[in-house]
């Protein structure tokens, strides 16, 4: 287990550079510069699934809280994404290969990873991760998968 203050884009990017098979992503607000990061890590990675939980709320998609488009760019980019939205989510989990899980207060946006005073914890213990993934599997599937334009 690994406290993470303030920035903690360095533990984001070890979980991203640790992907092998499988990444889910849950974020209710997710921009452009946060999504490049992230395919940074995982754009040539054959084989790997990526799962997206997000929150499309039209509110957010009319201010500036979400770039849905930068979504939709990283998934033609990694070819093996899912997107599903939640309405009501606010949960921000990051995991990696049932390996390794972020839970913190930080959207994937720059705010959330560069600029805001945000708090999470890194956990490695399989036992823990593997419950946090089924917790994130269930809210995943109270939403709607949507597809992705051709």
């Amino acid at each position: 287990m690994e406290l993470l203050r303030a920035s903690w884009v360095a533990a984001f990017d070890r979980l991203l550079d640790s992907a092998t098979k499988d990444l889910f992503i849950v974020s209710p607000f997710i921009k452009r510069e946060a999504m490049q990061q992230a395919s940074r890590f995982v754009r040539n990675r054959s084989g790997l699934r990526v799962t997206i939980l997000t929150n499309f709320a039209p509110k957010a998609l009319i201010g500036d809280a979400m770039d849905a488009s930068a979504i939709f760019d990283f998934c033609e980019d990694i070819h093996a994404a899912t997107v599903t939205h939640l309405a009501g989510l606010h949960a921000k989990v990051f995991i990696a290969d049932n390996r390794q899980a972020i839970v913190t207060s930080g959207n994937l946006t720059d705010g959330g990873l560069f600029w805001n005073y945000e708090y999470g914890v890194l956990f490695d213990e399989v036992d823990v991760v593997r419950r946090v993934r089924q917790d994130m599997e269930a809210m995943r599937d109270l939403g709607c998968q949507w597809g992705m334009p051709t």
